[in-house]
């Protein structure tokens, strides 16, 4: 007997879909101070819609924090390469080239070791719809906060962010729904 297997592999995208966090790396200004970047790879068909999408961090140890503190996450602007990346190269503007209208703003509060969800929904919707290149994503504390963190606060959210995964929640389009 015959098995006929009928696949349908945007049916497989619909839902939830698991990303790694790609090339993380850490841009130093100086010594003691710096920025994250890292890369994602989305590759979603034309018939799926983002839903919603979130950086994921299990544990995060704000346990360890003496206050709160911010974070700010933006799309990269420029292609750059894990091995030859730095604070003044290949960006046009030193510790990253990134569309500055299109950030997240995040709050870390002091307190318990916490899952922590950041809202990347705008950010990945873009990519997906091709308004704007996947280069990756540069996280950096608030221009009130100078637009660096300080080497104890990149070691945290470094090492949070090794473990970290991208989490997408999709669906197909409302034309793919009727076919």
């Amino acid at each position: 007997m015959r098995k006929i297997i009928l696949l349908f592999p945007f049916l497989l995208y619909a839902g939830k879909n698991v990303f790694n966090i790609k090339h993380l790396t850490v841009i130093y200004k100086n010594q003691s101070e710096g920025r994250i970047i890292f890369k994602v790879n989305l590759n979603f068909p034309k018939k799926v819609t983002i839903d919603a999408g979130y950086i994921v961090m299990e544990n995060f140890p704000v346990d360890t924090l003496e206050r709160e503190f911010h974070i700010e996450i933006f799309p990269i602007s420029k292609r750059w390469e894990k091995q030859s990346v730095k604070w003044d190269f290949p960006w046009d503007t030193p510790g990253g080239d990134y569309y500055e209208n299109m950030g997240e703003f995040f709050t870390f509060l002091a307190g318990e070791n916490k899952n922590i969800k950041i809202d990347i929904s705008p950010i990945l919707r873009k990519w997906r719809e091709g308004e704007i290149e996947n280069y990756g994503i540069l996280i950096k504390a608030p221009d009130f906060e100078n637009g660096v963190f300080p080497v104890e606060r990149i070691v945290k959210i470094f090492n949070a962010l090794k473990k970290a995964k991208i989490v997408v929640y999709t669906s197909l389009k409302e034309d793919e729904k009727a076919k």
